[in-house]
């Protein structure tokens, strides 16, 4: 449980993006459609993120010309804040997805974040039903992502409809609220990826997740190369 991180700044964020718009002379499986067939690339739609000791979700959305640069502009300043930023499946899409429309905008961007990705953490250490989101909040009895329309939803706020839009960014949000609570539940489970303990300025035998210097030795493990931890 998570007990004093003042100065741990986590952030916790989740993207949604349109989609490709393509024009292709066949539909079905195994089709090969290359870049010259693409009429229009994704775009992100919207953002929503929270901070750890915030109550509060934050969100952002594309302009009414359905550009995400200013959007971007403005969120990179918050990333750049961060200390580590959690996302289900954040190091393959959500951030890549992210730094792909900053250099198309040429916006300045970091090169690296610490993150914590829940999705690499499901499958490294526990064998749930599967790794979706939804389906681990589930089986942890923390909730439930936000049900919604489908592809309705995407295709309706590609054409402009603000009311799709504003439901798109409650899922968003929704989203948010399911990570943080599978984290919590998750980060006793499995090793931190930042240590909290040395951020609060106390000493590095002080527990990573929680900073507390109220600690125990079990056990010490001695590696291949004869070094004692």
């Amino acid at each position: 449980i998570v007990q004093n991180q003042e100065h741990v700044k986590r952030l916790y964020l989740d993207i949604e993006t349109s989609q490709f718009e393509v024009k292709t002379f066949r539909i079905g499986y195994d089709l090969r459609i290359g870049y010259e067939n693409v009429i229009k690339l994704p775009r992100i739609i919207c953002i929503s993120w929270n901070w750890e000791k915030d109550d509060i979700i934050h969100n952002l959305k594309w302009d009414e010309n359905q550009c995400d640069k200013k959007m971007l502009y403005e969120f990179i300043k918050v990333m750049n804040e961060a200390d580590e930023l959690v996302g289900h499946n954040i190091d393959r899409f959500d951030l890549k997805q992210i730094r792909t429309r900053a250099i198309f905008h040429r916006l300045a961007i970091r090169p690296a974040y610490k993150t914590f990705d829940t999705l690499k953490k499901a499958k490294s250490a526990f064998s749930f039903p599967n790794n979706k989101l939804d389906t681990i909040a589930q089986f942890l009895g923390v909730g439930a992502k936000v049900k919604h329309d489908g592809l309705k939803m995407w295709n309706e706020v590609e054409n402009g409809d603000e009311y799709y839009l504003n439901e798109m960014i409650k899922y968003c949000d929704g989203d948010i609220v399911v990570l943080k609570d599978v984290y919590l539940e998750m980060q006793s489970y499995v090793k931190p990826n930042t240590h909290a303990g040395v951020i609060n300025g106390n000493l590095k035998y002080s527990c990573p997740s929680c900073s507390s210097e109220n600690v125990v030795l079990l056990k010490n493990i001695v590696t291949a190369m004869g070094t004692i931890k």
